[in-house]
Order: C-alpha cells, then sequence, then structure tokens
C-alpha cells in the first residue's frame, strides 16, 4: 500500500529501560555468560558457507536439544537448558553453519587460536559495523556452540575417513605418507576458509588443495561441513564424490613435492581464466602441539588410537585392540595388591584387595561389555594372568614400532615395549620419538578405558583426548612384570581427579563433580547420600553443565570447612560393654547451594545429638573409596566386644568419627582404633569416612575378630571401623 507506514526504531536513543522489551531473550543469552553481539558475528559469518549433507541435518536438532538429569537432595540438575543461547542459533542458516564450524576449529586448535580465525574471517568476509567482537567474545560462543556439537563425533569421522585414505594409498601400492594429521597454522586455516567460503557462494570458482600435509584435517572439515560441495582424488583417483565440485581435494603420490600442501581459488572456462596465486599451508608454530580431538562414546578408545598410529604414518590393527582388553581385564584386579604404607598419608588408598569387587555384582562381564564399548572389541577368551597378557600386547605391538625408527638418543631406549612405560619426567628429544609416542598412547589408551569402567554414561556423551594422565595403572604393570619396580600407591584422590580429567581437562576446575561444557560427571554417592551394598565405585556421565536456577555452572565444590575434632572418650553407654549400636549416628543432614564464580558450591550440616556439625562431603565420598569390608566369621556380629580389648577402642560418632587418642600395648605405645557406632545405616556410614583415615565396615564379622584382622596385619594401618 502506498500509505502504508513502516515503523522505524532509533537504535542509538534506545535506553537500558527500552532493553526491557528484549528482556527474554536478552536473558536467555546472558544466562551463558556469552556477547549478544557476538553471537550476532558468529551468525552472520556463518552465512558465508552454505554446509549440506548428514551433519547438517542433525545440527539444528542438536543444537535445540533440552534434556536433564535431576538430583533430587540437591534441588540440581544436570543438562541443557530449554532455550539457551545455543538453541537460538539453530532458527538460521548462519547460525547452523557456524555451530558445525566452531566444532571443528576448536577441536584442532586452543580457544584464543580459533577466536583468532573467526575475528579474521570476519574482517575479511563481514562489513566492518558487523564485526566488531573480540577474538575473547568469538571464542566463548564457539565453545558454547561445540559443547552441543561435541556428539557429532569429529574424532570418529576423522579416524573411519584418514583411514580409509591410508588404505587406499596401500591398495595402489603407493607410499603411505604419514603427515595427515599434522597440525597446521591457524593463518593457513583462515586463508583456506576465506577462499572456500568464495567458492561455496560463487559457482563459478573452484578451491583446489593439492598434496598431503595436513590434508586429514581438512579432509575431516569439509566431509563433515561441505560432502556435497566436494571431490576428493587420490593420485587421480575419484576417492569421494558430491554432486557438486567447489572445492577439490588431491592426495598426491607421496614425493617430494606432495608433502607441501598448497591450494588455491580458480575461475571456470568458458569465462576468464582467473586463478589466484596459490597458497601454501604453515606448520604450526607449537610443534608439540596436538589437536584434542573428540569423539562420541563409542568406539571412542578406539578411534583415538587409530588416529594416533595414523600420525605415524600406520593403521592400528584389530589384535592391538584385543590385546589392550586382555590387559584390561587383569588390571582392577591387580591395583593396591602391594602397596607402600610406611609413612603416613593425607590422603587414602584404593582397596588393597584391588577394584575387582568395585565393579559391582558381576565384574567380569562389566569389563567385556566396556571393551566393546570403547574398544569396539572383546577378550581373546584366553584365561590370562597380568604378566602374559602384557606380554602379548608388548609383542603385538613391537611388530608395529619396528617399523619407526627410534629417535631416543639416550643410552637406554624409552621405547622398548617389552620393558614397559618409561614413566619419568618426558624430555624433548623423547618426545620426538615416534615409536616412543605410539607406544604411549597404547598406554594412554589402557588408562581411559580403565576409567570408563567405573563410569555409568547417560546418551550423547562425547568423550575428547585428555592432555595429561595419572601414570598409576602403568606403574602397577610395570610393578608386575619386572623385579625392579617397588610397590604402588593409588589414592582415592588420585583416581578422583583421573576420573574428572577424563571428562575435563581444565586443571583450574576441580571438585566432586565437574562439566566440560558437553557433559558433566559426578560420583553416585551424590543421589543419596549413602553407602551402596557391596561397595561399588560408579560415577555418572551425562550430557551438558551443572543447572541451578536457570544458570549453567562449570564445577560442584565442596565448601571448605573446619575439620572434625578427633574422639578423646568414649560414647555414653549403659553398661561397659563395646557392642555394635546405633547411638553415634546423625540425626538430620542438610545441604546448601551457593553460586560462586563458575562454580556451585556445596554446603553440608549434620546433626548428632543435638550439636551440629559442618562436613565437606567432596573428601568424604572419595575417601569412601578405600573402604574394605572385614572378611566374615564364625561369630554374631552383636556380641559384645571383649573386655580385654576395650583399652584399644574409643566408641565414636559421625560428629567425631576419627580419635587420635593412644594406649600401651606390650611396651610400645600405639594409637586406638574408634569404632564408629551407625550400625545398619548405610547414611550415616558413609559420613564417618574421613580423609587419610583408613577404615574397615563391619559385616558379618564380631568387634573382636575384627581388631585381630588389622592386628595381624591383614588390614595394616587402619584406625577406624565402621559399624
Amino acid at each position: 500500500m502506498a500509505n502504508q507506514v513502516i515503523p522505524q526504531v532509533d537504535v542509538g536513543g534506545l535506553t537500558l529501560q527500552g532493553l526491557s522489551a528484549f528482556g527474554p531473550l536478552l536473558a536467555s543469552i546472558s544466562a551463558d555468560n556469552v556477547v549478544p553481539t557476538a553471537m550476532i558475528q558468529m551468525e552472520n559469518l556463518g552465512g558465508r558457507f552454505l554446509i549440506s549433507g548428514e551433519y547438517a541435518a542433525k545440527v539444528p536438532d542438536y543444537l535445540q536439544r533440552c534434556s536433564s538429569v535431576r538430583l533430587e537432595r540437591l534441588a540440581l540438575t544436570i543438562g541443557w537448558r530449554k532455550g539457551d543461547a545455543a538453541s537460538l542459533m539453530a532458527g538460521s542458516a548462519g547460525g547452523q553453519a557456524v555451530a558445525l564450524l566452531s566444532l571443528c576449529l576448536l577441536t584442532l586448535y586452543t580457544p584464543v587460536e580459533a577466536g583468532r580465525i573467526f575475528l579474521d574471517l570476519s574482517k575479511q568476509l563481514l562489513p566492518s559495523i558487523v564485526a566488531i567482537s573480540s577474538v575473547l567474545q568469538l571464542a566463548g560462543v564457539g565453545n558454547l556452540l561445540k559443547a552441543k556439537l561435541e556428539t557429532l563425533g569429529f574424532g570418529n569421522l576423522l579416524a573411519k575417513q584418514v583411514t580409509k585414505v591410508h588404505d587406499a594409498y596401500k591398495h595402489m601400492d603407493l607410499a603411505v605418507p604419514d603427515d595427515f594429521l599434522h597440525p597446521m597454522s591457524p593463518e593457513s586455516m583462515t586463508e583456506l576458509l576465506g577462499i572456500v567460503s568464495r567458492a561455496l557462494q560463487d559457482e563459478t570458482k573452484i578451491v583446489r588443495i593439492t598434496g598431503t600435509y595436513a590434508l586429514g584435517h581438512i579432509l575431516g572439515i569439509v566431509l563433515m561441513m561441505f560432502p556435497r560441495d566436494t571431490l576428493v582424488t587420490i593420485n587421480g583417483f575419484v576417492f569421494f564424490e558430491g554432486t557438486h565440485k567447489s572445492i577439490l581435494i588431491e592426495f598426491e603420490a607421496n614425493g617430494q613435492d606432495a608433502a607441501i600442501t598448497k591450494f588455491q581459488l580458480e575461475t571456470l572456462l568458458p569465462k576468464s581464466a582467473e586463478l589466484s596465486l596459490p597458497f601454501q599451508i604453515e606448520p604450526c608454530k607449537n610443534e608439540g602441539q596436538r589437536p584434542r580431538w573428540s569423539f562420541s562414546w563409542n568406539n571412542w578408545v578406539a578411534h583415538l588410537l587409530q588416529l594416533e598410529f595414523l600420525s605415524v604414518g600406520l593403521t592400528c590393527p584389530r589384535e592391538i585392540l584385543s590385546s589392550c582388553c586382555d590387559v584390561l581385564m587383569q588390571l582392577p584386579a591387580s591395583i593396591n595388591k602391594s602397596i607402600h604404607l610406611d609413612a603416613p598419608s593425607i590422603s587414602n588408598h584404593l582397596p588393597r584387595k584391588g577394584l575387582l569387587n568395585s565393579l559391582g555384582p558381576d565384574p567380569y562381564q562389566r569389563i567385556c561389555n566396556t571393551c566393546q564399548m570403547v574398544y569396539g572389541s572383546s577378550p581373546s577368551g584366553w584365561q590370562l594372568d597380568l604378566p602374559t597378557a602384557f606380554l602379548n600386547l608388548a609383542q603385538v605391538a613391537t611388530k608395529y614400532l619396528d617399523l619407526l625408527q627410534c629417535s631416543c638418543r639416550t643410552a637406554q631406549p624409552r621405547c622398548n615395549a617389552t620393558h614397559g612405560w618409561w614413566l619419568n619426567r618426558l624430555i624433548k628429544t623423547e618426545r620426538t620419538c615416534r615409536r616412543f609416542q605410539l607406544w604411549n598412547a597404547i598406554g594412554l589408551s589402557l588408562n581411559n578405558a580403565f576409567l570408563c569402567l567405573f563410569m555409568n554414561v547417560g546418551t550423547n556423551i562425547s568423550m575428547s583426548k585428555p592432555s595429561t594422565f595419572d601414570t598409576v595403572l602403568l606403574e602397577t604393570i610395570n610393578r608386575v612384570i619386572g623385579p625392579n619396580y617397588g610397590g604402588v600407591d593409588y589414592y582415592c584422590s588420585s583416581f578422583h581427579r583421573g576420573m574428572t580429567k577424563l571428562i575435563s581437562d581444565t586443571s583450574e576446575i576441580a571438585g566432586i563433580g565437574v562439566s566440560s561444557g558437553a557433559n558433566a560427571i559426578f560420583p553416585a554417592a551424590l543421589r543419596d547420600t549413602s553407602l551402596t551394598p557391596g561397595l561399588p565405585i560408579v560415577y555418572e556421565v551425562h550430557e551438558g553443565k551443572f543447572m541451578f536456577e536457570g544458570r549453567y555452572h562449570m564445577a560442584l565444590k565442596g565448601a571448605q570447612v573446619t575439620p572434625r575434632t578427633r574422639a578423646r572418650k568414649n560414647l555414653p553407654s549403659r553398661n561397659d560393654q563395646v557392642a555394635p549400636t546405633s547411638a553415634g549416628e546423625h540425626e538430620t543432614l542438610v545441604m546448601t547451594l551457593r553460586e560462586c564464580f563458575d562454580f556451585l558450591e556445596l554446603r553440608a550440616m549434620v546433626r548428632v545429638s543435638g550439636q551440629n556439625v559442618s562436613i565437606n562431603l567432596a573428601p568424604i565420598i572419595i575417601s569412601s573409596y578405600g573402604l574394605e569390608e572385614t572378611e566374615p566369621c564364625s561369630h554374631h556380629v552383636d556380641i559384645p566386644l571383649d573386655p580385654l580389648s576395650k583399652d584399644l577402642v574409643v566408641t565414636t560418632s559421625v560428629a567425631s568419627p576419627a580419635t587420635n587418642e593412644k594406649t600401651t600395648v606390650d611396651g610400645e605405645i600405639e594409637k586406638k582404633t574408634s569404632i564408629v557406632q551407625t550400625k545398619h545405616n548405610p547414611a550415616a556410614q558413609l559420613l564417618c569416612c574421613e580423609e587419610g583415615v583408613l577404615s574397615l565396615l563391619l559385616k558379618e564379622c564380631c568387634l573382636d575378630c575384627a581388631l585381630s584382622q588389622i592386628r595381624i596385619n591383614k588390614y595394616v594401618a587402619t584406625t577406624m571401623i565402621i559399624v
């Protein structure tokens, strides 16, 4: 209509109160700690990339998904909030494209490097009035989007496609390059994506990429984002072909020029034959930096190991995976069989009988199931002990390690598989030895798979390669296979740290539960704060972050409190007998949450006999992993303690479960054993666990026999019995 009035808004004169009209939208974005202008800039940047294929089709649903797992006692939820900032990107093609681009770039580069790529691309492809956000702001949006798409499994795709390329080279009887997965500089990636954007938007343009260096990563990106516009050839033979040919990737035969990867923008004839100067991919300046590939849960350890093999020009055979499963089958029972207890420790040891019983009622079936999930393989079926299983793995690995040249530059090579793993601080010359790197990668896969034994995982779980890992498992193998290795202590705190770092590799974040942004992990004991029959160790892993009052948080930490006092006298009793009772259990347990900077603080308080006592649940739950059950005896569990042993014990409660009291036995001063009176109350039994105090849980055993088991060194250094 000619007289139609078009309303206009003077944005420059908009006041803070005027922004209230956009309240719901701003609240959604602000709750995720991202800048609205950065969201807009990233969406506009994504509009310059036309994505296609099966992964592109999944992006809208993955960005909009909302799920939650509720911890009732804590009024805490883990998952994705409906209508969060990431879901806003699902409504436009640009938002979907930049989400997929964020997944690729933040897998291959650090947040700072990826943010710089986003910034430089914005300056190339967007008007200056839009490209106003900083590197930090753009990286923040990218991390948010990557977290929701990690479960697509960029690492899984990369492992499968590069393995196919490797096999194609072998089928053509060509020398297989070992630089497919070498890192390329952020500057080269910026130039490449810039001309890819031009080619996708102009049907007369194509991008030609030739060589081998870093071409595996480039292949992974284009097959995830632009498969319909890509043609891939290997030495001239078609490897992959989409419906359009805007991106040409040409893997060349391994030669002097093949290792130099070049890319250029060309114009199709019969129009003017424009040809841009070829760009040459530059290596990453930090040679030691390796991408932190992300994987979907199924077969993630196998795919990570495959990428490590491909990084040195080999492929991982099935016999390696099966041999790893054989070793994994024996590891839980071998932990802590011969530990050092000479010096006092501020942390608790894991059970001295091994961790097999900590896997639940059918531990070997759980191990087999985990092998299938993470390795995609099964144990061989032979009944092997740990030394034999390791020797088989070392012999199989040596066949492939011998295809690589040792460059340890030390008097004794560190890459001899039959000698175990060299676990001292690595020097730079050792890191350059590809045999050493590959053998360590096999050890890392065992560590990852072992920790997965204790996980109950939800849906849409993704995993990433950890940058560091605890070496206790490999030290355990070294101790078993060689007489020169002493006992190994595996502490509860080290085990918990290993579990959480497998999900979130951010060393600055530590707590009872942590989130990587894509997944969150926490001990199952947080659900009902009580011991589970059989004392299994279980961690739950769910997609998403910790949500409290509509806001995301990356960690759950226990509040720092004053340590509980040590008991100095016995609990009051009606007679002089010491027998199992419930006199020391708590009356109530109150838990509260408080928001802090990027984490939630969990406070807990118990009331015992009218006294309120603040406790930190984090070390209590972690210390409970070292709790061991007494061996059965023929006596009734409720018979009183022998009066002659009364001076050896102190009866205590949840308020002060441990004691420092001492007594004289046979002329020697010994520490008394505390007997915590929490009979038949699994919640109170859990709350009695103390950091640095080794404890026994009374089960099918009388108090006298429990004390005897301690005194005859079956449970040396134990100073607490929980009834």
